[in-house]
């Protein structure tokens, strides 16, 4: 579970006003200092307790803020990311908040802070990500389906506006096999052997290499699309797609791949013998 925490007073690490790697969120007065700065909450609010951190941390350092117990924001830490990647992502949800197409499909970003590499996001109400969605079903829901290719065609479709904003790069990992010299200097003991396996099965390495020559950047697209990106609420007739930190101008396919990975490994893991024959996925 989460674990929450009230804001209290104490000395932020490394003192006021330092530079943050990691963001401390065990530290309260970091917290509430940097919610202040955000512009999230009043420093009134502050004294009257009335603000709830919950730590939400991924594969970022996220966390829940609650306003006399109503979730308000989304705060997410970037602290690995370049000072032009994170500008780029910011210049992108300005974009995408000025979409007809898409910006009801993204939440919007409340504020930034480039010296710390932060994110503010309005939190969407109710909702849960598809890995929740499908916990609670029986079957892959059909009309998540349906609402996801739609959306992921909507991305893939509306680009102008964006391409001034984006980088463009084939993913790194469709040249996993012949990683460049400097990168193996690096590599632990376990990732020296994953890369012998890799370069050994000389039909995975050709199916790479195909991959990497038949990629096309044709349109903006998300990058990371999995099912915890995926926000939804409803019955399925709102759909947020969140964590734009890998989007890019590249294939459309890389979306579609991901999202049916996702199905697999949901037959994997809860399925565990080969699904019976259906009606094929709508919307894709």
């Amino acid at each position: 579970m989460p674990k929450a925490m009230p804001i209290r007073l104490a000395e932020p690490r490394g003192g006021p006003g330092a530079p943050t790697l990691d963001p401390p969120l065990d530290d309260a007065a970091w917290v509430q200092d940097t919610l202040v700065a955000l512009g999230i909450v009043q420093p009134t609010q502050l004294v009257h307790d009335e603000v709830f951190v919950i730590d939400a941390t991924r594969r970022n350092r996220n966390w829940i803020v609650n306003i006399n117990r109503r979730p308000v924001a989304v705060v997410c830490s970037r602290t690995h990311a370049t000072a032009d990647a994170f500008r780029a992502e910011v210049d992108l949800h300005g974009q995408l908040a000025s979409s007809d197409h898409l910006a009801q499909h993204v939440p919007p970003l409340l504020a930034s802070d480039a010296e710390q590499r932060l994110l503010a996001f309005t939190h969407v109400g109710s909702a849960i990500d598809g890995w929740a969605l499908h916990a609670q079903e029986m079957e892959p829901p059909l009309r998540f389906a349906t609402q996801f290719g739609a959306l992921l065609a909507a991305v893939h479709s509306n680009s102008e506006s964006f391409s001034g904003v984006l980088g463009a790069a084939t993913p790194w990992v469709l040249s996993i096999h012949r990683p460049p010299l400097e990168m193996t200097r690096s590599l632990s003991t376990a990732s020296f052997e994953l890369l012998r396996q890799i370069q050994s099965d000389l039909t995975l390495c050709h199916a790479l290499d195909m991959a990497a020559d038949s990629w096309r950047s044709t349109s903006l697209i998300h990058g990371d699309v999995t099912w915890a990106n995926v926000l939804v609420t409803g019955n399925c007739s709102e759909l947020h797609l969140v964590d734009w930190e890998l989007a890019q101008r590249g294939d459309p396919l890389w979306d579609v791949a991901g999202m049916l990975g996702a199905y697999l490994v949901f037959w994997v893991h809860a399925r565990r013998s080969p699904p019976a024959p259906g009606p094929s996925l709508p919307g894709l």
